[in-house]
């Protein structure tokens, strides 16, 4: 079998939407709105999506003309939600440590609550207002994530299919229902994305620069962003396909374009905080383990595991502290994990995208190891790069020594991991999580090596995923060194990401002619996964902290 002939024509003019297409659009994100608005208006209580007392107060203060709230200023009112129940000491009002983000969310966010506050004093409205920002958000996330497979020449039915697949993820569904800047975020990325793969597969300047916009605008949102930023506009300058002294010209320009927004942030941070990253936690404090090192960090807590579980199922956040009538047990944040069945095939549905990466990759490997075409002049740096080990024996060399170490990485780091007592499906979920260091190593050398943007692209998106993913494992490992404890250990910051890895699992589908059908009993057990989910775990779960 050859994969790359049965790739999908990702080449040549965009083509405009057919009637019915636009109208499948449509259905799509009228679905999963009102979906969303359900959700939120009537089913997860206010104050349990994750932080959502931060992000309330953020966006109240912007509506209420504090445009930018200062971190260590500003606080966490105790009526953020209702009136103080009784005067007993509170830990009301707290710093709201949720302004170390970006406030372009906030901003936007606050303009339906401050509607709705005109219309009326009544909470519930100020509260549903507010979420419908992030209800229209995985709508248009849905849309957006469809509009690309259509750009990348996918056909509708598969396209539909693969869009929907991130409307069948409990925690972001819940996410979408609540007052948080993930959805926005993702949504922003994967406009950002679109741009990205436009440019990859047609070689429009326009497009390059629109990329560099929308990643800009994410980096307004949150940092987290940054990173991706820096992914997206090297790859984008690495094949940029102008004449040396226009890519002198514009490669500075887009660059420029993509950090106008985080030079602005850390300009403010700088100003303020003396440090451009500032998140609230400052050099001073006395590291707790401060000799560890990595091998006794993986070993000494789980990393893998917590990620896929806050990935895909996490709900519950304020507990009974939000409610009256339960306030007197009030034990701080009450969460529930999904992490049984529908957890479990969710689990089993990356385990079969990661082996078909690790066999596309095999075969990518396998074709640049043969006798390459003749040379052609190099339009870009990814072509001169390519013409440069143009050499047999020289691509042979780096394609096996790049599988190597990744497999030498992955033998190495899976026995160390640390195992939870009495967690069976651990080591499972390390195994699986840990193939794209198996993948990282040779995706870079052949996407350096690969004539064919769709090849480069099934890589590229592996690659941003791999890059993002040792960032946030270093900074883990940062907490740890500090507090002794793991922090910031939530699989909703990889949202940005997905819709890129999203784009590649569709090429490495098409090129293996994967059938629709398969497409179709995957999506449905995700769906069937998903509303188990809500019925059997979490309405019950909410029903016991409800305001």
């Amino acid at each position: 079998m050859n994969p790359s002939a049965s790739a999908p024509n990702t080449s040549g003019a965009l083509q405009p939407l057919s009637g019915t297409t636009r109208r499948l659009a449509i259905w799509l994100f009228l679905l999963v709105t009102l979906k969303s608005i359900f959700l939120g208006s009537f089913v997860i209580p206010p104050a349990d999506i994750p932080d959502e007392s931060g992000h309330y107060a953020y966006v109240k203060d912007i509506a209420h003309g504090n445009i930018f709230p200062l971190l260590g200023q500003a606080t966490i009112p105790n009526d953020l939600w209702m009136d103080p129940v009784d005067k007993r000491p509170s830990p009301f009002p707290r710093t709201n440590y949720i302004v170390q983000h970006p406030p372009l969310y906030y901003a936007i966010a606050a303009i339906p609550y401050k509607i709705a506050s005109l219309i009326t004093d009544d909470r519930w409205y100020h509260i549903r207002a507010t979420r419908l920002v992030s209800a229209l958000c995985l709508g248009l996330l849905v849309v957006v994530l469809f509009r690309t497979m259509l750009d990348m020449r996918v056909d509708p039915a598969k396209a539909v299919l693969l869009a929907m697949s991130v409307a069948f993820i409990p925690t972001l569904t819940n996410l979408s229902a609540g007052i948080t800047n993930d959805v926005f975020l993702a949504l922003v990325s994967a406009v950002a994305t679109r741009h990205f793969i436009r440019y990859l597969l047609n070689h429009r300047l326009q497009d390059a620069y629109l990329c560099a916009l929308w990643l800009t605008i994410a980096g307004a949102t949150k940092m987290t962003a940054w990173i991706m930023i820096a992914a997206m506009v090297a790859i984008l300058l690495f094949e940029l396909r102008l004449p040396w002294r226009r890519w002198l010209l514009h490669a500075p320009l887009i660059s420029l374009v993509s950090v106008l927004a985080p030079l602005w942030w850390m300009g403010r941070n700088l100003y303020h905080f003396g440090n451009p990253f500032y998140i609230g936690i400052t050099d001073s404090v006395k590291a707790a383990l401060p000799h560890l090192t990595v091998e006794q960090f993986i070993h000494a807590d789980s990393f893998f595991y917590p990620i896929l579980v806050s990935f895909y199922g996490l709900f519950g956040f304020s507990g009974y502290c939000q409610t009256p009538a339960l306030s007197h047990l009030c034990i701080g944040a009450r969460l529930t994990h999904i992490t049984d069945y529908p957890f479990l095939y969710f689990a089993l549905v990356i385990l079969v995208l990661a082996l078909a990466f690790l066999w596309l990759t095999v075969v990518h490997g396998r074709q640049l190891a043969q006798p390459s075409a003749p040379l052609h002049p190099a339009a870009t740096l990814q072509e001169w790069m390519a013409n440069l080990f143009s050499n047999r024996t020289l691509r042979v060399v780096l394609i096996v020594s790049a599988a190597i170490a990744g497999t030498a990485a992955y033998l190495w780091v899976w026995p160390q991991l640390h195992l939870e007592e009495g967690l069976r499906e651990e080591p499972f979920i390390n195994a699986i999580l840990l193939i794209p260091l198996i993948l990282g190593p040779t995706a870079l050398v052949l996407a350096v090596l690969s004539r064919e943007p769709s090849d480069r692209l099934v890589h590229y998106g592996l690659l941003v995923f791999v890059f993002f993913g040792l960032i946030f494992l270093t900074q883990v490992f940062k907490a740890y060194v500090l507090v002794a404890q793991m922090r910031g250990i939530q699989g909703r910051y990889f949202y940005p990401y997905v819709p890129l890895l999203l784009a590649s699992s569709a090429l490495v589908l098409e090129k293996l002619r994967v059938p629709p059908h398969a497409y179709l009993w995957a999506v449905l057990g995700l769906a069937v996964a998903d509303i188990y989910t809500y019925a059997q775990k979490v309405i019950p779960f909410l029903e016991t902290v409800k305001i």
